[in-house]
């Protein structure tokens, strides 16, 4: 029936209740209610159409597999670099300063003059000291004589025992006075020597040879001032190559030192960092310390000796030192830039395996009217016609699980795991900055999870 017909009958028909037009109104409404409810349980009961969507390609991620590697338990400690030897130059002798065969701040390996002193007096005191050595061995030499021909005469009593006694006399005392001008020209040659001030290298074997290079500051007396004997510093010297390094031990780890069952000649080797740098050093191992414990730190002074012979150190450098404090054992490693913080927490990606839909299947928004009334409420009865949807496509794949771990110390760029990994899980190392958990990766191998590369290292004692 048409729809005008429709209306039309309805406002014409009186309500056999209601008569007049308050009836045909009541029907009218009725009529159009009736209407707009089969409408929507037509909609409702339709089934909607399912759009499958199929989810983006997995993010290719590079993972490295967790392995063991001999590595030593170091703890970290700071300090400062300190010269092997200073020496503050002074003058030895006294007399205008006529030389300077330096820059400031030059550095030294052989013997070399300084500072050069006038000498001119010195030079004429070491000659008139040599010329009274050579009279007094001329008058030893005349004594001797005369000594030896009164001997002859006593014999034949031609001379007293007395006089032979006074020669014998006279003679030791000139001996004696030339062993006086020989200390005398000595100390003339001393003074001479003194106008020239050298490097205080010394001879090879003797206690200091070990000194390789020194390091002057600036001059503190300037070409034609006076300089006193004894009293006027020129300049300061500093030992460069080897160089002492100086920490505190705390007692905690002195004690585990200490208890460890190695020898020095097994224990690792001491690395020794720069502030910010990554060239290292190495010393053999801790060759000084002190005598007690100081009461206000609960620390022990040490002392380790380093070799510098690039010059890279200077006295008065921090320096951060890695004690080995356990022999060598093996323990599970991965490079450091794998892991990340979150919330004060060390975490890595690990990719894991498993099984995932190949074309899920979004749920698919109701239409009006679809799951309830007007007001929300759900039927109590699903559709007659409604069918069970089939389990989707699995296939093979692997998707990101974030997990705590429990980290040791740093062994070059690998860092030592003590919880949370397996030799079997693959560790995700690159790209950290797109992966979310749960997320669909790709992984590959980036390549076997090497020990560290060697760290640049300076000649070791």
């Amino acid at each position: 029936m048409p729809k005008t017909f429709l209306f039309e009958t309805c406002r014409r028909t009186p309500h056999p209740l209601r008569g007049g037009v308050a009836g045909t109104k009541f029907a009218s409404n009725a009529t159009i209610f009736v209407l707009c409810a089969t409408l929507l349980l037509g909609v409702g009961c339709a089934k909607p159409k399912v759009v499958e969507k199929e989810l983006p390609p997995p993010l290719p991620v590079e993972y490295v597999v967790p392995i063991y590697a001999e590595v030593t338990k170091r703890e970290e400690f700071s300090g400062r670099t300190w010269a092997m030897k200073t020496v503050e130059l002074r003058a030895r002798v006294s007399g205008y300063l006529e030389k300077i065969n330096f820059r400031d701040g030059d550095t030294f390996t052989s013997d070399t003059v300084l500072f050069e002193i006038e000498d001119d007096v010195y030079t004429a005191e070491r000659d008139q000291a040599k010329a009274n050595v050579d009279q007094m061995i001329a008058q030893v030499d005349r004594l001797q004589s005369q000594l030896n021909r009164s001997k002859k005469l006593i014999v034949q009593k031609a001379t007293t025992q007395e006089d032979l006694d006074i020669l014998g006399f006279q003679v030791n005392e000139a001996q004696a006075s030339v062993e006086s001008a020989k200390a005398a020209l000595k100390k003339a040659e001393l003074n001479v020597a003194f106008t020239k001030v050298h490097t205080p290298f010394v001879a090879p074997g003797s206690a200091s040879s070990e000194v390789k290079c020194w390091k002057i500051g600036r001059r503190l007396v300037d070409e034609g001032n006076l300089v006193e004997e004894d009293k006027t510093a020129l300049a300061t010297l500093v030992t460069l190559d080897p160089i002492y390094a100086y920490f505190d031990i705390d007692e905690r780890t002195l004690l585990a030192m200490r208890q460890t069952k190695i020898g020095d000649s097994e224990m690792p080797r001491i690395e020794i960092a720069l502030a910010g740098d990554s060239a290292t050093f190495s010393a053999s191992k801790i060759d000084w310390q002190d005598n007690q414990i100081d009461q206000g730190t609960g620390t022990l002074r040490s002392r380790v000796t380093i070799d510098n012979p690039d010059h890279l150190l200077s006295p008065g450098m921090f320096v951060r030192l890695k004690v080995p404090v356990d022999a060598p054992s093996k323990m599970l490693t991965i490079p450091e830039a794998a892991l990340f913080s979150d919330q004060g927490q060390r975490k890595v990606f690990v990719a894991r395996e498993g099984k995932f839909p190949k074309n899920p299947v979004p749920p698919a928004k109701p239409a009006a009217g679809t799951h309830g009334d007007a007001h929300g409420a759900k039927p109590d009865h699903p559709a007659a016609d409604a069918k069970p949807e089939p389990p989707p496509e699995m296939v093979d794949g692997s998707d990101i699980e974030v997990r705590s771990v429990q980290i040791g110390w740093l062994e070059g760029d690998q860092r030592v795991i003590l919880s949370g990994l397996t030799p079997k899980d693959r560790v995700v190392v690159s790209p950290l900055q797109q992966i979310r958990a749960s997320a669909r990766v790709e992984p590959k191998l980036r390549g076997p999870n090497a020990a560290p590369a060697p760290s640049v290292t300076k000649a070791a004692r």
